[in-house]
C-alpha cells in the first residue's frame, strides 16, 4: 500500500476486523464508551467508530468510581499493594477492566465496601 493511497479510518476498521469480541469490548471500555459485554462484534465495532455516546448503561460504572475514589483517597497507603492498571494514576483505568475483574476487587477488599461505596457515583 502507497502512503498516497492510505486512508487511516480504513486502517483502523481492518484493525478492529482483527480483534476478537473481548479485545473490541476492551477497546470500547478505555475509550470510555457506555457499551455491554452481551453486545455483538458489529455493535461494538461501530460504538468504538461512532463520535455519538452509546445509550447503554453499565452498572457496575458506579463501582469503578467507588474504587478509583478509595484507591486514590488511600493513595499512599496501597500504592505499594497494586499491581493493576490503577497504578498509572489514571482516573479512568479501571474502566479498561472487565465488570468481572471490577467485582473481584470489590470483593478482596469487602471490608472496605462501605467505604468503597461512599464514592460511587
Amino acid at each position: 500500500m502507497s502512503s498516497d493511497n492510505f486512508d487511516p479510518y480504513e486502517h483502523l476498521c481492518e484493525q478492529l476486523e482483527s480483534c476478537n469480541h473481548t479485545e473490541l469490548y476492551q477497546l470500547c471500555r478505555r475509550r470510555g464508551l457506555k457499551v455491554e459485554p452481551m453486545m455483538s462484534r458489529n455493535q461494538l465495532s461501530e460504538a468504538f467508530l461512532s463520535d455519538a455516546p452509546e445509550a447503554a448503561t453499565n452498572v457496575f460504572d458506579s463501582w469503578r468510581y467507588g474504587l478509583t475514589g478509595f484507591v486514590f483517597e488511600h493513595w499512599k497507603v496501597l500504592e505499594p499493594q497494586l499491581t493493576c492498571p490503577i497504578r498509572s494514576k489514571d482516573p479512568k483505568s479501571c474502566w479498561g477492566c472487565l465488570d468481572a475483574q471490577v467485582i473481584a476487587c470489590v470483593n478482596g477488599t469487602a471490608q472496605y465496601e462501605q467505604a468503597i461505596q461512599l464514592h460511587r457515583k
